[in-house]
């Protein structure tokens, strides 16, 4: 036998095992890669909203900074008393060497530069007229606030007035100080500021807001930069602007410092200039760069297509994540672009050495789990494989070779099994020996006794023929008595009230008859009278065979009582049908006590009126009625005698009179319904049977009838019938 068709399947375990483990591995792996990409796309919004609210933080001090510098300049300009009188510095402005602008390089020492900025403009001092004049002396007024705005602020580098004469600049006060030769007013001052300034001027700004310029190059040579400028309004005339210089180094310190490990942030304004990026501006950039360089080639199409994309997300186009949000009051764009492979790689790298450990270690753990088990398992198995084929063979050699300690004992009891079951067999042998002799002794004994169970069978086939026989009989005598039960059936069936009686006398009724075997205990007898209806309902003693009897005998003697003898009162009826039944049962002569329980009612055929009057008289048996517009049921119990046998003599038969509307029901009945049981042996109940005649009795009586049908097979339902069953409704008309 092939060792390894023998444990092929182990091989199979251990590769399945490795696929799932590895499956498994994936899957963790891929579930961790979902939540670092999650966690990357949350750690994207943190960063991007740190910075946002770093540049926020910058330009709302800015934006209040300049609150302050325009609400004082206005509150200056609007009040001539004010700059009537030229402020004490005035007298240091200096005209050029060639008059083409002047300056205040002369302060007098004790005016620190730290303290002051420099005022330059236009032409001489001699002729700067009023409106300059009013504006040069404010601007010394506002030197303390612009040195505060620019000290208070690590962002804002330099703050100034620029002042305008008939809508051209002409002067400016600039915050720090800087020295007339190294920076001074002239005409290309002047043009350069109307480019820039120029959306913030009273023909394309009227609702007066604060706006940021474009990028351009500082004139005094601090760099590129953006400036935030207020106009400056007196009674509705435009006097100026005040302007805060923010470098684009600046922005970009802050907007480097919340800089990912993978992807760009960066800012630009809404003419897609770039206003930080960590590559494309650095320390001393002088050209002004364009947002399309800093998108990559799949997005530069969508540059100018930005705002249809929405805000505060992070979105995937072209392969690409990208994140954007405007800053309020700037028209700025905080942008964020990381290519998504970018993205998965870094993410990957980052959980990939955690991956190759798991699987290589779970390798290592495999191979070294099937080295193992081949080296103490499989092949100690093969060798006792091959014992167990050795001895089956009989080759009685011991088994070759080394196996470890623990595999011993299985050879050794290997070996002893069949060493026993040699020796088994050869008992075996001998004890079969002996058997074939006591075989051939009990053969001998066995033919006599057949001999003997021959006779048997003879005389059992004789006592057979002499059952049959008698079967015969008895089933022709079953079958006689069988006809004879159906023609007791024909003759009771006779004599009960037919169909047309019923609907002549009682019009809407119905009848519940159910005998428990083919003749039943229980019948009605319903006749007119003497323009009387008189309605019987007895239940007889027993049922089946002598139960038909007593009905003939309880029918006959009602027809004499009532038909012959004219007798009508239902007491007294009930009265002559006790004694005739124990005189024709000869009941005080014998010790016969067979009888009925019998309910008579009685009323007038023809009777008028919109009630009619009931004459009802019980021997244990009860009659049920309810009016039309009642839900009361009531109840005539009758007396407790009974008809035939030995009864009470101090009990006497009784009528119970009642009147009832037309439409009221009335129901009769044997207690054959009431006493039925169950599967569970409990009996159908007379308060079961009263709440079906009060929740029925305003349907049509068929229907009341079925009704009673269902619940009585309801009831009865994997059970047998235990008595005769009679119930009769009719309603009242």
């Amino acid at each position: 036998m092939d060792q390894i068709n023998i444990f092929r399947g182990y091989y199979r375990i251990i590769i399945i095992s490795f696929v799932f483990v590895l499956l498994a591995t994936l899957f963790l792996a891929y579930n961790q890669l979902q939540n670092r990409i999650k966690q990357e796309k949350d750690n994207i919004t943190r960063q991007f909203q740190e910075n946002i609210s770093k540049l926020n933080s910058v330009l709302n001090v800015t934006g209040a900074n300049l609150q302050s510098l325009n609400a004082a300049s206005t509150y200056y300009l609007d009040n001539p008393e004010l700059h009537n009188h030229l402020h004490p510095l005035y007298a240091y402005l200096r005209d050029a060497p060639d008059d083409t602008y002047f300056h205040t390089d002369s302060l007098p020492s004790y005016v620190l530069p730290t303290q002051t900025g420099n005022i330059t403009g236009l032409g001489s001092v001699q002729s700067i007229n009023p409106n300059i004049k009013a504006q040069i002396n404010m601007a010394f007024t506002l030197n303390p606030i612009l040195q505060n705005t620019v000290n208070s602020s690590s962002d804002v580098i330099a703050a100034y007035y620029q002042g305008f004469d008939k809508g051209k600049p002409v002067v400016i006060s600039l915050y720090p100080y800087v020295n007339s030769q190294d920076f001074h007013y002239k005409e290309s001052n002047s043009q350069n500021a109307l480019r820039v300034y120029k959306p913030v001027l009273p023909a394309q700004n009227p609702e007066r807001n604060t706006y940021w310029t474009e990028v351009y190059a500082d004139d005094t040579g601090k760099g590129l930069m953006t400036t935030a400028t207020s106009p400056i309004y007196s009674k509705d005339e435009f006097k100026g602007l005040i302007g805060l210089d923010i470098t684009l180094d600046s922005l970009n310190t802050i907007v480097q410092e919340s800089q990912l490990e993978v992807g760009t942030i960066f800012l630009m304004n809404e003419s897609q200039q770039l206003l930080a990026h960590p590559r494309l501006i650095l320390p001393g950039t002088k050209s002004v760069k364009s947002a399309q360089e800093a998108f990559p080639k799949e997005l530069t199409n969508e540059v100018k297509n930005l705002s249809k994309w929405p805000t505060n997300t992070l979105n995937e186009l072209n392969g690409y994540f990208f994140y954007y949000q405007k800053l309020p009051q700037t028209g700025w764009e905080l942008v964020y672009v990381v290519s998504v492979w970018t993205t998965y790689i870094t993410i990957l790298k980052d959980i990939g050495f955690y991956l190759v450990f798991m699987l290589v270690s779970i390798s290592m753990v495999l191979i070294a789990s099937a080295y193992y088990t081949q080296r103490k398992f499989i092949v100690p198995a093969g060798k006792l494989v091959r014992h167990i084929q050795d001895e089956q063979r009989g080759d009685l050699i011991h088994y070759q070779g080394k196996v470890p300690y623990f595999w011993k004992p299985w050879f050794e009891v290997i070996s002893e099994i069949f060493a026993n079951n040699r020796n088994m067999i050869q008992e075996l042998v001998e004890s079969n020996e002996t058997l074939e002799e006591k075989v051939q002794e009990r053969t001998e004994e066995i033919a006599a006794q057949n001999e003997e169970l021959i006779q048997n069978q003879e005389e059992i086939l004789v006592q057979r023929d002499f059952i049959e026989q008698k079967a015969k009989e008895l089933q022709l005598r079953d079958q006689q008595i069988t006809n004879s039960i159906q023609s007791a059936l024909l003759i009771q069936n006779a004599i009960l009230p037919y169909a047309e009686k019923l609907q002549n006398l009682l019009k809407d009724y119905f009848v519940l008859y159910r005998p428990k075997d083919l003749v039943s205990g229980d019948f009605f007898w319903l006749n007119e009278v003497a323009g009387k209806t008189f309605l019987v309902v007895a239940d007889c003693t027993g049922h089946g065979v002598p139960g038909a009897f007593m009905t003939l005998i309880g029918n006959t003697i009602l027809d004499k009582i009532i038909r012959v003898w004219d007798i009508y009162d239902p007491a007294l009826i009930l009265e002559r049908l006790h004694e005739d039944v124990r005189i024709m049962l000869r009941q005080e002569e014998t010790s016969n006590n067979n009888g009925m329980d019998v309910g008579i009612l009685c009323w007038e055929t023809e009777s008028k009126g919109s009630e009619i009057s009931f004459t009802y008289a019980g021997a244990k048996q009860g009659l049920y009625y309810i009016e039309p517009e009642s839900s009361v049921l009531k109840r005539f119990k009758g007396v407790r005698k009974s008809i035939g046998g030995i009864q009470p003599k101090d009990v006497s038969f009784e009528n119970d009179y009642f009147t009832i509307p037309r439409q009221s029901m009335i129901y009769l009945g044997s207690d054959g319904l009431p006493d039925q049981n169950n599967v569970k042996r409990k009996r159908f109940g007379d308060k079961k049977l009263q709440n079906l005649f009060t929740e029925t009795h305003l349907l049509p009586v068929i229907e009341q009838g079925k009704i009673l049908e269902e619940e009585l097979d309801k009831h009865m339902k994997d059970t047998t019938q235990r008595d005769d069953i009679l119930v009769l409704g009719f309603r009242v008309s």
